[in-house]
């Protein structure tokens, strides 16, 4: 499951989406899998499978790091335009909403 950092709103263009801000994540999420999966995956090294990974689903770059700030911040140094999509290295989510059982 992938975690997408969207603002909300009604229509945007200028990124490429259009519809409801659900829509957009959706389509966000699975753009961003789709990258991971063919480019991202077989390159994650052992130690960084639980760092953060940003991908910017426009270009295909990428950043691992385990401070999320770090990785965004280098990523958006290259890519200052970019839509981003934040996971963890291994395709797991970046964080967890909810209770949980203890």
């Amino acid at each position: 499951m992938i975690q997408e950092r969207v603002s909300v709103s009604a229509t945007v263009t200028a990124d490429g989406f259009a519809g409801d801000a659900a829509a957009r994540a959706a389509e966000a999420g699975a753009r961003a899998e789709d990258i991971y999966n063919r480019d991202i995956q077989g390159k994650i090294a052992e130690a960084d499978r639980r760092k953060y990974l940003y991908i910017d689903i426009h270009s295909g770059d990428y950043e691992i790091d385990a401070a999320e700030d770090a990785a965004e911040e280098r990523l958006r140094a290259r890519r200052p335009t970019g839509f981003f999509v934040i996971m963890r290295a291994d395709g797991g989510p970046a964080a967890h909403f909810g209770a949980t059982a203890g």
